[in-house]
């Protein structure tokens, strides 16, 4: 079975520095990884800049990624992608057997196909790509509920990463709850004995890590919704009840200059506050495993992947009560919640956890029980029977 995949703007994610790639790139890429090996070919439109090739095949040819140029940030690069991937779209739906679009702008080229060519459409939901602190201008919020709208009404199936996100959009769409399945990010149960010592020290000394300090590390696009200038400003709250910690900021965005100019009128020594700029993903794992402690303040999110990939490794949380995140500390038992858009309410929990290393202890722990349950290939497995259950519906 030949599936169309759209809406990715990087594939495989983080192979260009230009193109925006997250957590929805990386849930998709692992899902295509998976199945692959399980009598799925795959069809990629995806976002392209100078240096990657506008055609390639992966896996034995079994992914075929076929690529446009993208222009632009946040805001152009997904209508980019969106008007490059209907041109290549047209070319591309008689030789696919379903459609598989990643976000509401891709689904409505998704719509098309099904309409004109006859194919099924299984749309996957990945964020509140509608709200204002998603979307981040006002203006795009009711031309995305508009497409979320159009894609999820006409999809034969919905996969939906978040219950949180599940029931908001049944809610606000009235959609029918038998449209969905619901199926979260998985883990890689051996990501952490895939990393080696010799690669762990050359990440300490190339971002000047201690190895006595207690790391703290925010890992994510330097954008608001993302919550990260409150994790910046409980920094030096942190700092006074507890001097012997590093705060890496891993990611890049239009925040990047904001948060240099706070670490120099609040006097924060470089070493204690490091930005990474962007990372590849082989260095998020390593800074991940390196630190004792990950914060994701965010305002918006459904199931973030960077959650996941920290019980992965062991390594405790602080979110806060945002899309499927309360669930995910109760079933796990590996995290705290913290208020959101409150810099105290973080320190506190943040210097709490660093002096009490017997609690810091059990919460790692449960990280390695909660993994058993949610691998990338029990997940892949749901994808893999969803897709085949939608085609021979009707076929």
């Amino acid at each position: 079975m030949n599936i169309l995949i759209l809406g990715c703007k990087d594939f495989p994610p983080f192979s260009s520095r230009k193109l925006l790639a997250g957590g929805m790139e990386t849930y998709t890429y692992n899902i295509v990884e998976k199945l692959v090996n399980n009598g799925f070919n795959f069809t990629i439109v995806s976002g392209k800049d100078e240096n990657l090739a506008e055609e390639e095949e992966l896996c034995d040819g079994k992914i075929k990624v076929y690529r446009t140029r993208l222009y632009g940030g946040k805001i152009l690069q997904p209508i980019t992608l969106f008007l490059g991937s209907f041109k290549k779209s047209l070319k591309l739906f008689k030789k696919v057997h379903l459609i598989n679009p990643q976000t509401p702008l891709s689904g409505i080229i998704g719509i098309l196909g099904k309409i004109a060519f006859k194919k099924k459409l299984v749309t996957t939901s990945h964020a509140f790509n509608s709200q204002a602190s998603y979307t981040r201008y006002w203006l795009f919020s009711p031309l995305y509920s508009i497409a979320e709208l159009l894609c999820y009404k006409m999809a034969d199936k919905i996969i939906s990463v978040s219950k949180t996100l599940t029931d908001y959009l049944c809610r606000k769409y009235k959609l029918d709850r038998e449209k969905f399945v619901q199926i979260p990010s998985g883990i890689d149960p051996n990501l952490k004995s895939e990393l080696n010592s010799e690669k762990t020290e050359k990440i300490h000394k190339k971002y000047g890590l201690s190895n006595s300090s207690f790391k703290i590390i925010f890992l994510g696009r330097l954008i608001p919704y993302k919550g990260i200038k409150e994790f910046v400003k409980a920094i030096p709250i942190i700092l006074e009840s507890h001097n012997n910690v590093q705060f890496i900021i891993a990611g890049e965005g239009p925040l990047t200059n904001w948060i240099k100019t706070y670490r120099i009128r609040n006097n924060i020594p470089k070493e204690k506050m490091i930005l990474t700029g962007r990372i590849n993903n082989e260095e998020k794992f390593y800074l991940l495993n390196i630190s004792n402690l990950l914060i994701l303040p965010s305002w918006n999110e459904a199931y973030p992947i960077v959650v996941l990939e920290a019980i992965g490794l062991g390594l405790p949380f602080i979110v806060t009560p945002v899309g499927d995140l309360p669930i995910i500390i109760k079933s796990s038992k590996a995290g705290l919640l913290t208020e959101r858009g409150n810099p105290k309410s973080i320190a506190e929990r943040a210097v709490f956890l660093a002096k009490n290393s017997n609690f810091l202890e059990n919460m790692e722990k449960a990280c390695y029980e909660f993994i058993k349950d949610q691998t990338w290939e029990k997940q892949s497995q749901k994808y893999a029977d969803t897709l085949k259950d939608t085609y021979f519906e009707t076929n």
